[in-house]
């Protein structure tokens, strides 16, 4: 039975170690419309709820392959990393993101989700 339980555990000998907390990953959530304009490299904010006010910037690390449902849209998972974390952060925080991806006319960019409905319902009535 002694071999099974393996060796007494001797004082000051290390058991585990406990991770730091550099290493949160976000998970963000982005709509079938914009996931276009996202690429891994891209940086952005996040605003937490409990953290009203302060402002976190990230790094777009990856983007899913497959698209999820959520709330009733299509969408990708999006994971960044934080570039400069706070102390005191903790898993399970949520909040809002907004991913920098460049500069577009006003008029183009207040069409486009217009345009790529009417792209999918142009697909769906032409045989």
């Amino acid at each position: 039975l002694s071999q099974l339980l393996g060796a007494p555990v001797r004082q000051g000998e290390e058991l585990f170690r406990v991770a730091s907390g550099d290493g949160l990953r976000l998970d963000i959530w982005v709509g079938e419309y914009d996931i276009a304009l996202v690429t891994p490299g891209a940086e952005g904010s996040l605003a937490l709820s409990g953290m009203s006010g302060a402002r976190l910037l990230f790094e777009v690390t990856r983007i899913a392959e497959v698209a999820q449902v959520q709330s009733g849209r299509n969408g990708f998972r999006v994971e960044a990393r934080l570039i400069d974390p706070p102390a005191g952060l903790m898993p399970g925080l949520e909040g809002v993101a907004r991913i920098s991806a460049g500069e577009a006319p006003l008029i183009p960019a207040v069409l486009r989700p217009v345009i790529e409905r009417l792209r999918i319902l142009w697909w769906r009535w032409t045989p």
